[in-house]
């Protein structure tokens, strides 16, 4: 099992779920800033060995590199997970594209720096979006520093306004009430 994995691994498994399991992996090549990482497909397996049918994406890799740009309370060292119905290799792309992303804009270490909660807005749509939010999922600390794990949410343009209006520490509160309200929906964003 991957370092990432063993670390995150307790934060995806619930009571109902005895463990997670990698049936799948796509290695992504270092560009730009953005170290070269691998894309894990994870499933939570019931105590009979069943599915819920959902998958999570889990970038492995992108925090081998910390950040440039870094101030008290940013994000330093990251990793991504996309919580999906099904995956797919093109949400696998558009997840490793927004860490490369990520990586390139906190680069210079004058730029200013990314928060857990920030939205990210692009010039063009990827997976037919514009606006991505790095919801914060957990924060490990790990040798010499911490290691946040972002949940990246595509946000469609008629939500892009309140989610912005909301502070970006209470961001997750937003994800929350979105999927209590529509979780199928919420799962299928990169998909929409």
């Amino acid at each position: 099992m991957s370092p990432i994995i063993s670390i995150v691994s307790p934060k995806l498994i619930s009571e109902r779920y005895a463990q997670v399991r990698s049936p799948a992996e796509m290695p992504f090549p270092a560009v730009g800033h953005a170290p070269a990482h691998m894309l894990r497909l994870l499933e939570r397996i019931d105590g009979i060995g069943a599915s819920d049918g959902t998958q999570f994406i889990l970038t492995d890799g992108l925090s081998s590199a910390p950040l440039g740009a870094h101030r008290a309370g940013a994000i330093d060292r990251f990793e991504l997970l996309a919580w999906v119905e099904r995956a797919d290799q093109a949400v696998a792309h558009v997840v490793s594209q927004l860490g490369r992303i990520l990586h390139a804009a906190a680069a210079p270490v004058d730029a200013n720096p990314w928060y857990p909660g920030d939205l990210c807005t692009l010039g063009e749509p990827l997976a037919g979006h514009l606006h991505f939010l790095f919801a914060p999922f957990a924060s490990f600390d790990v040798g010499g520093g911490t290691l946040d794990v972002l949940r990246v949410v595509p946000i469609r343009d008629e939500e892009h306004a309140e989610v912005r209006a909301i502070d970006p520490g209470d961001r997750w509160t937003w994800v929350s009430r979105e999927e209590n309200r529509d979780f199928p929906g919420m799962l299928r964003r990169f998909a929409s």
